[in-house]
């Protein structure tokens, strides 16, 4: 193999091995009727190899890459026969990837450097690189670096960037001055390079809060046409803080990077406004003379952008005008009718009519809470139940009519439950929310959002729901108001595959999704992942206003829709090609299963899917799922009268009691005397259990 000489010590990244990955689904059929899907992985070798004398390359392998090299591993799924998984190839290892920092060692004196060039006036401080005029005092921080500027071209430099951070040079070091000081004035009003003869100026402490810093601007109004000055500062992507006599504005651009970080990082408006300030000036010794508002145009700029990209923005009755509910994200992978649903789709047979069935989720979350702050006079909503959250207009008269109601009672008693009594909900105007959610899919459902005054009540989880706590839900739907009623009386309960266990056993079969048709893999806890990007902005919207909250959870379900409607085509993918290969398998599996027991006695499989059949119609019928507890004694142990069944029952009885024990003293760090004394006690039980079981062996 020839060896190639390196042209540089570093291994060059542009040259490395390239890998490419494509994923590709056919709707069509193949030859043999079934649907084609496959991930293919190409790697092409195009550059040199690296230096083999390097020490960063030693013990690397390398190969002679005179010719582009294609290579494709395959990998055939028994289950599927058109569908080929083609395997990753892995790239080589090399350390100036894997430990990236020990290349930069060699190199901080070089970048110290160069970092110390730009604090000073670097190589072209002779001339201005406008007019040539000698030895120029004024750089910008926001433009290329390395130039210097006199006072007149730096001005007309930054005619259409007055936003731009100057600097200095007075002989010993920049200092920090602006275009304000520098004499710059923006015509608003007009065409570039127009002025206006009627202008009136501005306020003199005039501020603009941009993504550099905040700045104070010398501001000329246009008064020819009598255009009020919200409009004119808004046509130049300025928001106004107020639309009377502004002297402070944000632009757009600011406000769209506090948006995305408040949703994705949880940054709160007055951190972010303090960041701006310090970066302003971080000593801290000159006041910036605004307020920080930001939170709050963020969420009225937001609003609009909401209902523009919903389609409203050209409404004859005006953004008033929007129906409730209409601008949330809606599912697009759960049935709409007349959207997604085929015609005729509510006649089909009831053995069909899964394909068409809607799963939605609902929960409650304690952790978004909400202080007494404002009052909804003072902070109301501006989109009230536009989105997801209802109207609390309607929603509050109808809460008040069951001010006495207690908190659910059912078979189960979760913690949050029991923690969210009247004496944890002093000083707050909400204990948590209510929300639903597709189960399939976790977006987030129109106008299924509500606070929760006094823990989780009936009334507030049947005005958000409407069908949701089936414990004589039927007998209290006559309460809620007309528009709330049901329309389609096909509705089945089930709890989701967490929570089912902490029901009473009687509850398991009955509410069980693995046991209803057509839910696939649903476990129904989809909802409870939502509030994961939801608790982040917890600590801030409980001292909102309540409009102000309702609004700002509003806008992160919307952001949470998105980003998972986005994704949706990799995630059906994805779950698609897992699938299909499972469900053959345990298809396969399932019949050979149940060969061998009509083998065994036919009869009595047919007696079985009898029952199950006649339970699936009437659910006060024996549950044929509910497994009969184990009645072993020591006296039918040592006689070995015991069934086959009963042997199998008390040996899972057991494995299920290990189980249970080994988790429960994993997570005990430390064990007080109790705790000690009664896994003692446990555990003498369980061995007597064992050694009577072996017995049985």
């Amino acid at each position: 193999m020839p060896k190639v000489t390196a042209t540089s010590k570093l291994y060059n990244h542009n040259e490395r091995l390239t890998v490419s990955h494509q994923i590709s689904s056919s709707s069509g059929s193949t030859s043999t009727g079934r649907r084609h899907a496959t991930y293919t992985t190409t790697s092409i070798n195009v550059p040199n190899a690296p230096d083999p004398d390097n020490a960063m390359d030693v013990n690397v392998p390398y190969f002679d890459h005179s010719e582009p090299r294609t290579e494709v591993r395959q990998e055939v799924i028994a289950e599927l026969p058109s569908v080929t998984v083609n395997a990753k190839q892995w790239a080589k290892r090399y350390e100036n990837s894997d430990v990236p920092l020990n290349t930069w060692k060699e190199f901080h004196d070089e970048y110290l450097d160069e970092c110390m060039i730009l604090e000073g006036r670097g190589k072209f401080f002779k001339q201005c690189a406008g007019c040539n005029k000698a030895f120029p005092q004024y750089q910008c921080k926001d433009c290329i670096h390395g130039p210097l500027w006199c006072k007149d071209c730096i001005v007309l430099r930054h005619d259409q960037s007055p936003l731009h951070q100057i600097e200095m040079w007075n002989s010993l070091f920049f200092q920090k001055t602006s275009l304000h000081e520098l004499g710059l004035r923006v015509q608003l009003g007009h065409t570039v390079g127009r002025r206006c003869s009627t202008a009136e100026r501005g306020h003199v402490d005039f501020a603009v809060i941009d993504s550099n810093g905040i700045h104070k601007v010398n501001v000329n109004f246009c008064r020819c046409h009598g255009l009020p000055h919200r409009h004119q500062l808004l046509r130049i992507g300025w928001w106004p803080a107020t639309p009377l006599q502004p002297q402070t504005c944000t632009t757009m651009e600011v406000l769209k990077h506090f948006h995305l970080l408040n949703l994705q990082g949880k940054v709160p408006g007055y951190s972010f406004f303090r960041a701006l300030e310090f970066q302003t000036d971080n000593t801290g010794l000159s006041a910036s003379g605004t307020n920080t508002g930001s939170s709050n145009d963020t969420d009225i700029s937001q609003l609009h952008a909401m209902v523009k990209r919903a389609g409203h923005a050209f409404d004859p009755g005006g953004i008033s005008a929007t129906a409730p509910g209409s601008l949330a994200i809606p599912c697009r992978a759960c049935p709409i009718p007349n959207i997604n649903l085929p015609p005729g789709w509510e006649n089909v047979p009831p053995a069909q009519a899964w394909l068409y069935m809607l799963i939605v989720g609902m929960d409650t979350n304690f952790r978004m809470m909400s202080r007494l702050r404002s009052s909804i006079f003072k902070d109301p909503s501006l989109a009230p139940g536009w989105a997801y959250f209802v109207d609390n207009g309607p929603y509050a008269e109808f809460i008040k009519e069951y001010v006495d109601m207690e908190e659910i009672r059912t078979c189960v008693g979760f913690q949050a439950l029991l923690n969210m009594l009247t004496k944890k909900s002093r000083g707050l105007r909400a204990t948590g929310m209510g929300a639903v959610s597709c189960a399939r899919h976790q977006l987030f459902r129109a106008l299924r959002m509500g606070d929760l005054q006094k823990g989780e009540r009936q009334c507030n989880m049947d005005y958000i729901f409407a069908s949701s706590w089936f414990t004589n839900f039927w007998s209290r739907e006559k309460l809620l108001p007309p528009h709330l009623l049901l329309a389609f009386p096909n509705v089945q309960a089930k709890v989701p595959k967490f929570h089912l266990s902490s029901h009473v056993e009687s509850c398991h079969a009955p509410y069980s999704l693995g046991y209803t048709l057509g839910v696939g893999r649903t476990d129904g806890e989809g909802v409870e992942r939502n509030w994961d990007g939801l608790n982040g902005q917890g600590p801030s919207t409980k001292e909102m206003g309540p409009g102000n909250q309702w609004d700002t959870l509003d806008d992160c379900c919307g952001h949470a829709n998105w980003r998972k409607i986005v994704g949706l085509g990799n995630l059906l993918l994805k779950r698609m090609l897992l699938a299909l290969p499972e469900a053959l398998r345990l298809r396969k599996d399932f019949v050979v299963f149940d060969e061998c027991l009509r083998d065994e006695d036919n009869s009595q499989v047919v007696q079985w899917e009898a029952e199950v059949a006649a339970w699936v119609e009437d659910k006060s019928l024996p549950d044929p799922y509910r497994v009969p507890p184990s009645d072993v004694t020591l006296a039918q142990s040592v006689a070995h009268d015991v069934s086959p069944g009963a042997f199998l029952s008390l040996g899972m009885d057991i494995q299920g009691q290990q189980e249970s024990m080994r988790r429960e003293v994993k997570g005990l760090s430390r064990q007080t005397v109790l705790q000690t004394a009664s896994l003692v006690e446990r555990r003498t039980t369980l061995l007597k259990r064992i050694q009577c079981f072996r017995d049985i062996q």
